[in-house]
């Protein structure tokens, strides 16, 4: 029996060798970001195509974040409203992973050298990000994944094993299941990508789940804040596990990261509060952002600031995919009242 554990032993020690060395192997960053090519992550080739030859100047303002930005910005409809000759684009991907946004800034700005005028960050309104995301391990270099596990990435040894399974890949051509599909290839110039669906009942039959997981959002945040009922022994253990083996913490991290990277990269930014239905619905935006304030001290708020747009039209369930993303026409609501605010705060500025 010992003889057997040792065997075995020995073996798995072996494979974990073989698969850190191919971890360790840096490939071109077009092999990685082009992987997701044809398929619902379609976004990721889309950003290396149009940032990677490092042309996007001060002309250029910029929105990061997760789908609730990439469905929420139509950055064709904002650079067409203005007068000025900037260039708005939306680099909105799936899912709300601070670490996937904060990689996709350091190649925009250290690795492809581009300067862009501006760049809006991406805050949820019903909820802070969480996980780590399955395109983090394709864009992530090895050295990111580790330092990212430094600073406290509880997933980092899933991202480790994704990335290293990449770099065999890229070897051997097998394991890849053939998802390409020519119709998910995003082809145009503008980054807005969302659905035509107009379904109301179907988004008014999520809003009474919205609309608790709103009160438990507000409850938590006052928690937080010092207000409120006292949470329960199983909510503060709920609370832990959320904040620690789901990423939370890290999440804020990343964010973090990313707001001190622009800041030494002298790029200016504020951030966006992008809306959800149920909150909306339930006038919680000023709560939430309140919160946010609070949350991130090492940001100079009096140097940035937090845009949480309000909008009687997006209380109809009509321009909504879902509780969290709108469909085309909310995206033009919002993106056109996003343009008139900082149309408005440009000219108070330069006053």
């Amino acid at each position: 029996m010992r003889r057997f554990i040792k065997i075995l032993l020995g073996r798995i020690l072996i494979v974990l060798i073989v698969v850190a060395a191919c971890f360790a192997i840096k490939l071109n960053d077009g092999y990685y970001w082009y992987l997701p090519e044809g398929t619902a992550y379609n976004k990721i080739p889309w950003i290396y195509r149009t940032a990677s030859d490092g042309k996007l100047d001060e002309r250029y303002e910029i929105f990061l974040g997760s789908s609730i930005c990439k469905s929420a910005i139509d950055d064709r409809l904002m650079t067409e409203m203005d007068s000025t000759g900037k260039v708005y684009l939306n680099f909105g991907v799936n899912h709300s992973c601070n670490a996937l946004t904060e990689i996709v800034l350091e190649r925009l700005i250290k690795t492809w050298k581009n300067k862009p005028g501006k760049i809006y960050l991406c805050l949820k309104t019903d909820a802070r990000p969480v996980n780590i995301h399955q395109m983090y391990p394709i864009v992530a270099h090895a050295d990111e994944i580790l330092e990212s596990a430094l600073e406290g990435n509880t997933q980092a040894a899933g991202s480790f094993f994704r990335h290293a399974s990449w770099n065999i890949y890229a070897a051997t051509k097998t394991w890849k299941m053939d998802t390409f599909d020519d119709s998910l290839v995003q082809r145009s110039p503008w980054g807005l990508s969302t659905s035509h669906k107009i379904d109301t009942a179907y988004v008014l039959s999520l809003e009474k789940s919205g609309k608790q997981a709103t009160q438990n959002l507000m409850e938590f945040v006052n928690t937080v804040n010092g207000a409120g009922s006292k949470a329960s022994m199983m909510r503060k253990l709920s609370q832990l596990k959320m904040r620690v083996w789901d990423n939370m913490d890290f999440q804020d991290i990343s964010f973090l990261n990313t707001a001190q990277k622009l800041d030494a990269a002298e790029i200016p930014y504020d951030v966006v509060l992008y809306p959800n239905f149920a909150v909306t619905r339930f006038n919680g935006q000023r709560s939430v952002e309140s919160h946010y304030y609070t949350l991130y001290p090492e940001i100079d708020w009096t140097q940035h600031k937090i845009i949480a747009l309000q909008s009687e039209d997006l209380k109809k369930p009509q321009y909504w995919e879902d509780l969290n993303h709108l469909n085309e026409e909310g995206a033009r609501i919002f993106s056109s009242a996003l343009k008139r605010y900082l149309d408005r705060s440009s000219s108070q500025h330069s006053q």
